[in-house]
């Protein structure tokens, strides 16, 4: 019994080496990209995502798409102010048409203050903001002004200054604007929160009714972030921490059979070419298909084995016996069975 637990543990180990060099096998041999892609679209504020999952059994492959602060998205609207002359310009947020339908735009901020002012940058086609609130640390939207917007529709560009006398502290904003009522694309550019003491926080999370270079993504699904991202397997691990450009590319490749075992990850630009397979051999283990396919192998060849010894053992027997020879040990008995084998006790213990 030892010694058939000894081979199973040997052949568990045996088990993890052929698991890790049939992935790599798979990963040098394999090239998913004939298979169909299941892919999603999604787009939010500050980011147009689509995503394609190639899958066949032994590999597959993940490729993240992700691109933020396009032209005049919601992010545009993100941070102080860098659209330096009025007009038309892609450092802004405008909306998608330009007076099909009212728009609104939220703005979150890093800190909740309580607020005495609002600075709004409108850069184009100015005079559309109507009404401003503010969510509390609640989450209740308040009123705090509504009215005729302070910059004038006929002014190019301007700071629309909205006094606060909301006593609650801040951290979200919600602008709306008549869009209908201002011909044009009605653009902001920035928006400050400003405190008592006079300091201006700048927007770092911003989103909109709609904006214009969202009609450029034209295959933009009505899923959510949450619903799109549930056809990667849950060995990805891809969250959007891991964008590291403007417009980048995640790809992860995994390998493994019966199930995927190992897989490796890499970040690009969206400028390099990413075809659907490794450029190099996956060496993080998917710990679950490791153990599965290390389990599996060792189990087979555990198997393969124990069906091989007694055929084996037959063999040996009647090679010694034909050598005249101990069956048990081999000691050289020069045929003479019947006292048995004096360096093993064969035969003569079972007489004892």
């Amino acid at each position: 019994m030892r010694a058939h637990l000894r081979t199973l543990l040997t052949s568990l180990v045996v088990g993890v080496v052929v698991a890790f060099a049939l992935a790599w096998i798979l990963a040098a041999s394999m090239d998913v990209g004939s298979v169909v892609p299941q892919t999603v679209n999604y787009a939010t504020g500050s980011e147009q995502v689509e995503i394609s999952v190639w899958s066949k059994p032994g590999a597959a492959h993940v490729l993240y798409k992700s691109e933020r602060g396009s032209n005049w998205s919601p992010s545009q609207a993100a941070g102080p102010p860098d659209t330096l002359v009025a007009g038309d310009a892609v450092t802004a947020w405008a909306s998608a048409t330009a007076d099909g339908q009212q728009e609104w735009l939220t703005l979150e901020y890093e800190r909740a203050v309580v607020a005495k002012r609002i600075d709004v940058y409108e850069s184009y086609s100015p005079g559309a903001l109507v009404r401003v609130t503010a969510f509390g640390e609640d989450g209740n939207e308040v009123d705090v002004w509504q009215g005729v917007d302070p910059t004038k529709a006929n002014s190019g560009s301007g700071v629309s200054k909205i006094p606060v006398t909301a006593q609650f502290k801040i951290r979200k904003l919600k602008l709306y604007l008549d869009s209908l009522a201002v011909s044009g694309w009605n653009e902001v550019d920035a928006v400050g929160l400003i405190d008592a003491d006079g300091q201006t926080q700048w927007a770092g999370d911003v989103q909109a009714s709609s904006w214009y270079s969202s009609g450029s993504y034209s295959s933009v699904s009505s899923l959510s972030p949450a619903q799109a991202m549930s056809i990667v397997p849950d060995w990805a691990h891809l969250s959007q921490a891991q964008v590291k450009w403007k417009a980048s590319q995640t790809a992860i490749d995994a390998r493994g059979w019966p199930m995927l075992a190992l897989y490796r990850e890499e970040n690009t630009p969206m400028t390099t070419v990413r075809p659907p397979y490794p450029a190099a051999l996956p060496l993080r283990p998917i710990w679950r298909g490791l153990a599965v396919d290390a389990v599996f192998f060792g189990v087979l060849i555990w198997i393969i084995r124990l069906m091989a010894y007694w055929p084996n053992r037959f063999v040996r027997d009647v090679s010694r016996m034909r050598h005249g020879r101990c069956i048990s040990c081999g000691y050289n008995l020069n045929y003479n069975f019947v006292e048995g084998c004096p360096e093993c006790g064969w035969r003569r213990n079972a007489k004892g």
